[in-house]
């Protein structure tokens, strides 16, 4: 699950992230969401492997601020990627789409 630096994969969600590995995994997310050969539908199990992910953090830890830098990196790519979309992508665009608390039933 981890590569020779210490990184684990971006597709696959784990426990007890910490903040340094987060912030690999956001680099490596970068790579993939820019990558024009990479399909939308892989993107956006890499970007759900990362809000999985950001969930896990724990915010005591000394890192978690440059964890939240990073999430805001991801964040400002997947919203790139998702603009970018064309017209004949729109229904992977309504599948990708991140709900609303209002949506999600938390309001």
């Amino acid at each position: 699950m981890t590569d020779d630096v210490g990184c684990f994969d971006v597709m696959v969600a784990v426990k007890n992230v910490t903040p340094a590995a987060f912030a690999c995994k956001v680099d490596r997310f970068q790579a993939i969401v820019t990558n024009p050969a990479v399909p939308m539908a892989e993107k956006a199990r890499a970007w759900d492997a990362i809000v999985r992910d950001a969930a896990q953090l724990d915010s005591t830890d000394i890192g978690f601020p440059r964890a939240g830098v990073a999430l805001k990196q991801a964040l400002r790519l997947w919203l790139d990627v998702r603009s970018d979309l064309t017209s004949t992508d729109e229904e992977l665009r309504d599948k990708t789409k991140i709900p609303s608390a209002r949506q999600k039933g938390l309001r």
